[in-house]
């Protein structure tokens, strides 16, 4: 990602980390996670936040990478 920073990583590092501890936990109460053949419903919300937020920094690191030239 060419507009994406060091301090970007961390921050998605961090948010990483706090789902896939969620998560392990999580898969020991929940049947269809637990199956192994995918995710429940809540999980993949889950996950889809994770990936609109990582969308949604990259295009503002982007953006203020722009102004900084401008």
């Amino acid at each position: 990602m060419a507009h994406w920073t060091e301090a970007d990583q961390a921050e998605l590092d961090v948010l990483l980390w706090g789902f896939t501890g969620r998560f392990w936990s999580h898969r020991d109460t929940c049947e269809v996670c637990r199956s192994g053949v995918g995710w429940c419903e809540q999980t993949t919300k889950d996950f889809g936040r994770l990936l609109e937020w990582k969308n949604a920094r990259s295009l503002l690191t982007r953006a203020e990478s722009l102004r900084e030239i401008a």
